[in-house]
């Protein structure tokens, strides 16, 4: 099995007990490329560890929920507030 694998993980031998019985390791790689994202992960290290060739197409597996994109959106607010010139 390689982690781009597209067989559901009963056929490929993958020990994923508390998987739904539909997972595969490439619904996998969505999720570790979303979740290392999510948690600051740098994207070229996330990128060369999932094994995509640019950025780009790490970006099509990568789905982040919208509040870990509002609350980016309210720390750089908090950071521009913070530096206000007066």
């Amino acid at each position: 099995m390689t982690l781009g694998s597209k067989k559901p993980l009963a056929t490929t031998g993958g020990d994923c007990s508390a998987c739904p019985k539909f997972t595969r390791s490439h619904d996998l790689r969505h999720l570790f490329a979303t979740r290392a994202l999510e948690s600051g992960g740098n994207p070229i290290l996330v990128s060369a560890i999932t094994g995509h060739k640019s950025l780009d197409m790490l970006r099509r597996y990568a789905h982040p929920k919208m509040a870990v994109k509002r609350s980016v959106v309210e720390a750089v607010a908090a950071a521009v507030d913070a530096n206000k010139v007066t």
